[in-house]
């Protein structure tokens, strides 16, 4: 199964984008409690917990948090073949994901590996990020069997920080610089 976040399928932009810029993240893993923890990295936490942030700043000064400089738009997989028939169906469509936060273990489908290698046959150029909890990966093995190619580790438990940085860095990557006088936007 797979979705797209919210009532119209598609996450709102983060309010606090500077220039309406959204780079699109697909996160692929079988635990629901992540996919979460990836959309309150990404688009935000608790509306409360902002609210009372911004009172801060107001009553004490200083800035409540850091602005936020990129939006995500976010989609969900939880197994690597759904992944690999939302990305299919969106080069069709001429559409892309700038980066995919795949898990290294997705029982009883594919794992990582897997997915990443049907992934990058239709959409070359998507940045992957594998996530893991697990100690015995042996990531110069996962890095070879994939051919060497551009690869990224996130081991769990993740912080907040550590995903929309690599978010933020590798969509900032996977977008072509916009030629003179092209309106197109990139995640940067």
């Amino acid at each position: 199964m797979s979705s797209v976040d919210s009532m119209e399928g598609r996450e709102p932009p983060d309010s606090a984008s500077r220039s309406g810029e959204v780079c699109r993240v697909l996160i692929v893993d079988d635990d629901r409690h992540i996919h979460e923890d990836y959309r309150k990295s990404l688009i935000g936490g608790n509306p409360i917990e902002q609210a009372l942030l911004m009172l801060e700043s107001e009553i004490f000064g200083g800035d409540a948090a850091p602005q936020q400089t990129q939006s995500f738009e976010i989609a969900h997989a939880y197994q690597g073949e759904d992944a690999v028939e939302m990305v299919r169906r969106e080069h069709d469509q001429g559409e892309r994901f700038s980066v995919a936060f795949v898990d290294f273990r997705m029982p009883p489908g594919w794992n990582g590996v897997e997915t990443t290698r049907r992934l990058w046959e239709i959409e070359p150029d998507l940045r992957i990020v594998i996530c893991t909890a697990h100690a015995d990966l042996r990531w110069s093995q996962v890095v070879e069997d994939l051919g060497g190619r551009d690869l990224h580790l996130l081991r769990k438990p993740f912080s907040p920080a550590e995903v929309r940085e690599l978010a933020e860095r590798l969509g900032r990557r996977s977008q072509p610089k916009p030629e003179a006088g092209d309106e197109s936007s990139s995640c940067e």
